[in-house]
């Protein structure tokens, strides 16, 4: 193809879509709980996805019906049920999320009216607002995004800052044999992820780092604000399948923290040698990428096309400003690569039904119709050159594995 354009229309929503829910990116928070508010058909996928999960006994659900809204008692009816919630909880939680839906902004909500007398009568228990509301999905600020603000709003302030760098944005924490990572904590950088924590307290350090590393787009506005309203500086060094953009990404990130810059050409090197196995197992079989394995699905794609892979489908909604220059590279040189927008109107029964593609991610195996499958979301622990070794190790894993997808999308807790 000779020229790519998204189209913004109604949407269809397959089976194997989805990714980590609003609720359990917020649950990272230690000592929390939640309250989920809203009609029972937008909190059904939530329900049984925190069942799936095993971690449905740190929610509750607080289904709204029409007459809730009619009669005006919207606001009142959270207060009491919060406040009976906390009153039978022993130990209490140290944060109580309640989460509210598209419904709370066309009623325009007061929130302080619960708020206030919750925070006041339960002092050892902050009680906040989260948003879940679809409705604010094409602007700005996304329930995607401003959970992650609300996630690090409840991170400590501390007016001397450590030797410490947070890694934000992304869901997992990076693999402990990165590079990046070592060659920190060989400069005396400490790493943190709010995965890390079991505590609210110890939760709080993440406010006395120093830097925040921004893995992805989702918490930019979140460091944004951190850096406003605790001080804290931050860079943005997403995932990057590109080794010019790895290593500049590390050279710049050490100048902002004003160490030497590192030599990682032994890490390329073992990283290019993974890719020549992974070629050379793959026999040319052909590779699918869907955007919720990598928020990178373009700068992957290219990689692969460079040193020789059969990439034959790219499934993706958008095309991120950072992966514009990958996308017109493959438009350029690889017009074979077919480029699919897998939420089109015109995508249901468009399965291929081929067994021999090598799938990476979930909805890229539903539309193939094969077998194999990479099974990650949102590029998981990957990061750097370690990150590609562990992409290229996983490819070749699951070239002699196949799974029921319907199976494996349960198992994975996605929301769709």
């Amino acid at each position: 193809m000779s020229e790519c354009s998204f189209v913004r229309t109604l949407q269809y929503s397959s089976p194997a879509r989805g990714g980590w829910s609003i609720v359990r990116m917020a649950m990272q928070v230690p000592e929390s709980y939640q309250l989920f508010v809203g009609p029972s058909a937008c909190m059904r996928h939530i329900m049984l996805s925190s069942m799936e999960l095993k971690i449905d006994d740190r929610i509750s659900w607080l289904p709204i019906r029409e007459a809730d809204i009619v009669s005006g008692s919207y606001e009142a009816l959270i207060l009491e049920s919060v406040d009976g919630l906390l009153g039978k909880m022993e130990p209490r939680p140290r944060v109580f999320m309640i989460f509210v839906t598209c419904i709370d902004n066309l009623l325009g909500t007061d929130h302080d009216a619960f708020l206030a007398p919750l925070n006041e009568k339960y002092p050892e228990t902050k009680t906040i607002v989260c948003f879940m509301n679809p409705i604010t999905g094409d602007g700005p600020a996304p329930p995607a995004v401003t959970i992650q603000d609300t996630i690090y709003s409840l991170t400590g302030e501390a007016e001397k800052k450590d030797d410490a760098v947070n890694f934000i944005g992304s869901n997992l924490a990076i693999e402990l044999d990165n590079e990046l990572i070592g060659w920190l904590k060989q400069n005396g950088i400490e790493t943190r992820h709010i995965s890390q924590y079991q505590t609210f307290d110890a939760f709080q350090e993440m406010g006395k780092s120093r830097f925040n590393i921004i893995t992805s787009p989702l918490a930019l506005y979140a460091a944004k604000q951190m850096k406003l309203r605790k001080g804290i500086g931050y860079g943005y060094f997403p995932v990057s399948y590109s080794f010019d953009e790895i290593e500049r990404g590390a050279a710049e990130l050490c100048g902002s923290l004003g160490i030497p810059a590192p030599d990682f050409s032994r890490e390329r090197q073992r990283a290019e040698e993974k890719i020549f196995e992974t070629l050379k197992a793959l026999a040319g079989r052909p590779v699918s990428i869907d955007y919720a394995a990598t928020y990178r699905p373009f700068g992957l794609a290219r990689l692969l096309l460079e040193y020789g892979f059969r990439v034959d489908t790219v499934y993706t909604s958008e095309c991120l400003p950072v992966e514009r220059g990958d996308m017109e590279w493959i438009l350029k040189n690889h017009r074979e690569v077919k480029i699919v927008q897998p939420e089109h109107f015109s995508m249901p029964g468009q399965i291929a039904g081929s067994r021999e593609h090598l799938c990476i991610g979930f909805e890229a195996a539903y539309f193939t119709g094969s077998p194999h499958v990479v099974p990650i979301a949102a590029d998981g622990e990957h990061y750097g050159y370690a990150g590609v070794v562990s992409m290229m190790e996983k490819m070749r894993a699951e070239c002699g594995h196949e799974y029921d997808l319907e199976q494996l999308v349960k198992d994975s807790g996605l929301v769709v």
